[in-house]
């Protein structure tokens, strides 16, 4: 299927490594076909597999690093398995796991974002656990909506946070860890 991006495409041409892959599929989920060749969102036993698949996979590269793989000594996991079978019985139950994960292209995850690494020691990534822009967008319209409904009116970070860990169903201290006020409002 040319609009679905494999496990395989992604580790081989892509270059995409085991732990940005792993965020993607914490994050959004990964899909494979069902019985009948209907694409699915992966359920609990397909993400073991996965999961099982990238394992193997890692403990590869972290084994024999970059230099075996460039020279295809020995094979890695993934290579194994697109190894064509030996026998016309084996052709029969072979299939590459690998290429039964993945992604439609119109849903394909940015890989570069799945797991962003700090550029020096000791600073945070974006999106930290100490700050979320998507909260602090919704916090400044909040915000706006508070102040426009009562003239000379300048709601509290408090105050804000109170009301967005309403609609988020959330703790409000963990939403004041991740909201900053900014000094315009």
């Amino acid at each position: 299927m040319e609009d679905f991006v494999t496990l395989t495409q992604l580790i081989e041409e892509k270059k995409a490594s085991i732990q940005a892959l792993k965020s993607a599929i914490n994050k959004h989920g990964i899909y494979t076909f069902d019985q009948v060749d209907l694409l699915v969102k992966a359920d609990d036993d397909d993400l073991k597999t996965v999961d099982d698949l990238l394992a193997q996979q890692h403990e590869y590269e972290k084994k024999f690093g970059a230099y075996l793989r460039r020279t295809g000594t020995p094979l890695s996991p993934l290579e194994l398995c697109q190894e064509p079978p030996s026998s016309d019985e084996e052709a029969e139950d072979w299939s590459n796991p690998y290429d039964r994960f993945g992604w439609p292209k119109i849903v394909l995850p940015d890989f570069d974002s799945a797991q962003q690494t700090p550029d020096k020691p000791g600073t945070k990534p974006k999106g930290h656990l100490n700050h979320d822009e998507e909260w602090q967008a919704r916090a400044n319209e909040i915000a706006a909506e508070l102040m426009k409904a009562k003239s000379n009116f300048k709601p509290t970070k408090d105050r804000v946070a109170k009301e967005l860990a309403k609609k988020l169903d959330m703790n409000v201290d963990t939403v004041l860890r991740r909201i900053r006020s900014k000094g315009q409002w």
